[in-house]
């Protein structure tokens, strides 16, 4: 094989597993292709993937990962690591609860390459990327952020065949799961399976004849959710656009003008618990409501301003930085969307009686213990029942922790809380040297404080999610009287829709 870069890595591999068809077979494909480089580790990883060949998965991945970023701006390296790591997931079996936790790592690694290949300029493995993405946090029950996914990959590739299916396919569960608002999502379904078949080219080169054949029996008939956006006011808009809707209608508005409206519908608890009174979860749920709303509207309000001077005096540290009121909004913004997160984990302490004092609940620290080794019994015992949105809140707990693919987020809120970020308006190069204080470019920040919003409201909606199907499942026994739980803007008197 002329010009082959790698071939001690394959030399390696050979000696490691000289019975191996799937290695055999990479050979052939080698040799007769000619293929160098990150082509030759694509091709190994790829038969590894159909043949569900564990040990040289495990191979190609130690390969990959050494590899990975080397090839930059198409990091292949980097792509294929993360099919590898998601096949080794699937292999060893999500199936149980102790499952999850044993494929923890990898499912996390994978994602981590997905992402990062997803920002990478070259826009065909971006845009798969991506896709793959939101399939496998769709996979964990994650799909408030595997839609974003998909929406992130049609921006990348509006023809993205692959992403239109998936997209459908998402709501069209969503539709069959929730009552609230499954005209809207089974319409939009509609729309994304319409797209899907203009984009069929597209489809069959990024997932095959199978993937074309299984949206072909996607519906396609339906009425259009996508109004015009004369019909919205500019916060309203944006909201749309961003995806930020407190509601499940996933992407869109719900009509009228309280379209925030999810919530808690019903809850079960023994009459001696509180006799007449209305259970503090209902409080709880407000609570992180109103806070999100109020982060989302602090950030519209922020967003796109110009700095300017405000009652107060600072000091120019002479590199660029932003000081004021400005500033002052986006960091608290971020801070109060991120902080959301040990607030959700709060509740789901209470509701599924955990046992954590909630002095010591984190959103990190609630769903397992001994170093992510053992599900905490209550959150197991969840888990087994068929719950999936707790296996989405702990699985996006996993992404923020130091080497997912969403730790920045966590890394910059804990900046923003503990020490000091400072923004700059143009390149900070010159700014001092110190480790308590992170500097920030501020169009980079406003992007970041966009996803952080996205972040706290999947959390938001997988929580509300959790006690739903939780609550019908329960069957009270003996007897029992339901307590009907006002609106707060009825009883207040507040202007009606």
């Amino acid at each position: 094989m002329e010009d082959f870069d790698d071939q001690d890595i394959f030399d390696g591999l050979m000696a490691a597993y000289p019975r191996s068809d799937a290695v055999s077979e990479a050979f052939r494909v080698l040799e007769e292709g000619r293929f160098v480089g990150p082509g030759a580790r694509g091709v190994i990883a790829q038969i590894a993937i159909d043949r569900d060949d564990q040990p040289l998965l495990a191979a190609i991945a130690a390969v990959l990962r050494e590899r990975s970023g080397a090839d930059e701006p198409l990091d292949l390296d980097t792509y294929h690591l993360g099919n590898v790591q998601m096949q080794v997931a699937d292999v060893d079996g999500c199936k149980d609860p102790d499952g999850y936790l044993r494929t923890r790592d990898d499912r996390r690694e994978g994602r981590k390459a997905f992402a990062q290949t997803g920002r990478l300029g070259d826009v065909e493995r971006a845009t798969q990327a991506l896709t793959n993405l939101g399939n496998w946090l769709d996979s964990s029950g994650r799909w408030a952020e595997a839609f974003d996914a998909y929406q992130q990959a049609l921006d990348r590739d509006p023809d993205n065949g692959m992403a239109d299916g998936n997209a459908a396919k998402l709501l069209l569960q969503r539709a069959a799961q929730t009552p609230m608002h499954r005209h809207h999502l089974h319409a939009l379904a509609t729309h994304y399976a319409r797209q899907e078949r203009k984009h069929r080219e597209k489809t069959l080169r990024y997932g095959g004849e199978r993937a074309a054949e299984s949206f072909d029996r996607l519906p396609t008939e339906g009425g259009d959710v996508h109004p015009d956006p004369a019909v919205f006011d500019e916060y309203q808009e944006w909201i749309r656009a961003e995806r930020l809707a407190l509601g499940l209608t996933v992407e869109g508005l719900a009509m009228g003008s309280q379209w925030d409206d999810v919530g808690i519908a019903q809850l079960h608890e023994p009459i001696d618990r509180g006799g007449h009174e209305v259970p503090a979860l209902f409080a709880m749920v407000n609570t992180i409501k109103q806070d999100f709303l109020f982060a989302r509207r602090m950030t519209f309000d922020a967003l796109g301003q110009v700095p300017g001077p405000d009652s107060a005096t600072y000091a120019d540290t002479l590199d660029y930085a932003l000081y004021g009121a400005l500033p002052a909004q986006l960091t608290l913004a971020q801070r109060a969307a991120l902080d959301l997160l040990d607030r959700i984990a709060v509740i789901a302490n209470e509701y599924l009686e955990v046992g954590m004092k909630p002095s010591d609940v984190t959103f990190r620290k609630l769903w397992t213990t001994h170093k992510h080794t053992v599900w905490r019994p209550k959150v197991r015992e969840e888990l087994e029942a068929g719950n999936k949105s707790i296996l989405a809140l702990a699985d996006l707990s996993f992404d923020l922790e130091t080497g997912g693919y969403l730790s920045d987020y966590r890394s910059l809120r804990n900046a923003g809380t503990h020490r000091f970020v400072v923004l700059h308006d143009e390149g900070f190069g010159g700014s001092a040297a110190s480790s308590a204080v992170e500097h920030v470019g501020l169009l980079d920040f406003e992007r970041s404080l966009v996803s952080t919003l996205r972040i706290a409201r999947a959390a938001i909606l997988y929580l509300v999610e959790l006690i739903r199907v939780r609550e019908e499942r329960h069957t009270p026994e003996g007897f029992w009287v339901p307590l009907e739980v006002p609106d707060h803007g009825h009883m207040r008197g507040y202007p009606a829709d």
